[in-house]
């Protein structure tokens, strides 16, 4: 994958006259933006592992050119958006690895590119958390690897896991809210600083993050894992990512009021439950072991304070846009429009949705959405893709617990420690 890139493009900024575009490629290379005339716009390079940004101004053609070293010369052509109105309509996705059946892989994308090239671009693309599966076999936490080393594994996760959709993300606005996955599975911020793999990962999520979001959010003060509002049109959009203390992503957050006559739509990568007082909205990974003690009476309070807002404000929409469930569903639950969507590609064995009289379906997918319309697009995954699947996973996962025993050994002195020390770096 050494001549691939990633190439991505974010919300229009400076009064939507100019699209900021995101460019990370694993070695260093040369490129060129020509524009619909056959005119060059803008030469430069790149430092491989280091997110570079280029502004181009709104509306307009251009090609790609990007040359590596010892290479063959690539070229993509694509257009930038002149707004960003998730209001009238967005396509939303999370969950992309690429530790899944290549042909389904493949499916799923060609739909994503169908849906997108036939509104010309025009829709946003929301990836709502686990962008990618770092901790899927791409990231080694080796003792004596530096952070250059992991910085490098990170970058390779997002190339390798971005490139076939470069068509794609780069004539589209791409919004990203970030997960887990992207650093590591069910990281904390309070892990980052005693754990160097995830301090790396988590730091270039940050910069491309900077990059593609900061003109949208008019600050370079801005982190994947905010929480914050903005409104576009009559919608008022919250998102949550937070990740801060408890276990896991557990996070609370107090619904904001949208006001009368304004919908509100809750993007958040997690799935959700109601944490006693009704005020706070609590977000959760899985509601498994530990978890489930927050509040054992979901999921008749799930949607308390929800139900309050719509109570109250009758002619407002009140919808939640989740992810991470590994499982696909549209329900309307005490009044609030619920939709799940995940995963774009991923083993499809989903996650019991905690209540029987909802509906989830467990395929690849992601979500069309128009107002009041809600279509997904999904690809199913037969038996013998599962096990492919959790084959790879299986393989990754037996040599990540191997590691993590030889560590522990590690700390032993003489023969043992010795031992531990030889193993981890030969796996």
């Amino acid at each position: 994958m050494a001549e691939a890139f990633l190439f991505v493009q974010g919300p229009p900024t400076d009064g939507d006259a100019h699209s900021p575009l995101l460019l990370l490629t694993t070695e260093d290379a040369d490129f060129e933006v020509v524009g619909d005339d056959s005119i060059s716009i803008m030469t430069g390079n790149t430092d491989a592992d280091i997110p570079r940004r280029l502004l181009l101004e709104s509306g307009n053609a251009y090609t790609l050119v990007i040359r590596v070293a010892g290479g063959e010369e690539q070229r993509l052509s694509f257009k930038t958006q002149t707004a960003f109105e998730p209001h009238r309509g967005y396509v939303a996705r999370s969950c992309d690895s690429i530790r899944v059946d290549p042909d389904r892989r493949q499916q799923i994308i060609d739909k994503l590119g169908s849906v997108m090239g036939r509104e010309g671009g025009n829709l946003p693309l929301l990836t709502i958390g686990d962008a990618i599966y770092a901790d899927h076999g791409f990231v080694q936490p080796l003792v004596g690897t530096t952070l250059d080393e992991y910085t490098h594994q990170y970058a390779s996760a997002w190339v390798q896991t971005h490139y076939p959709l470069r068509h794609i993300t780069a004539s589209c606005v791409n919004f990203w809210v970030a997960d887990d996955h992207e650093v590591w599975d069910n990281y904390r911020v309070s892990d980052l600083e005693s754990n160097p793999h995830m301090m790396a990962g988590y730091t270039l999520l940050s910069r491309m993050y900077v990059v593609l979001m900061s003109g949208f959010r008019g600050t370079t003060m801005c982190r994947p894992d905010d929480d914050y509002t903005f409104m576009s049109g009559d919608t008022l959009f919250a998102v949550v990512a937070s990740r801060g203390g408890g276990h896991g992503s557990v996070h609370g957050y107090t619904v904001p009021d949208p006001g009368e006559g304004v919908n509100l739509t809750i993007i958040t990568p997690n799935a959700f439950m109601v944490k006693r007082p009704s005020t706070v909205f609590v977000f959760v990974s899985a509601l498994t072991g530990d978890r489930l003690d927050m509040d054992r009476e979901y999921p008749r309070d799930f949607f308390s304070q929800l139900a309050t807002v719509k109570d109250t404000y009758k002619d407002t929409r009140v919808r939640v846009l989740a992810g991470d469930m590994h499982a696909r569903m549209h329900e309307t639950i005490r009044g609030i429009d619920v939709i799940v969507t995940s995963p774009f590609s991923n083993v499809s064995l989903g996650l019991t949705m905690h209540a029987p009289e909802w509906t989830a379906h467990q395929d690849l997918n992601f979500v069309e959405v128009h107002g009041d319309g809600v279509e997904f697009h999904s690809v199913e995954m037969p038996l013998y893709s599962v096990v492919y699947t959790l084959f790879t996973i299986g393989i990754v996962g037996a040599r990540r617990l191997t590691i993590e025993l030889l560590r522990s050994v590690q700390n032993y002195q003489g023969w043992p420690g010795n031992l531990a020390a030889w193993a981890i770096q030969k796996m």
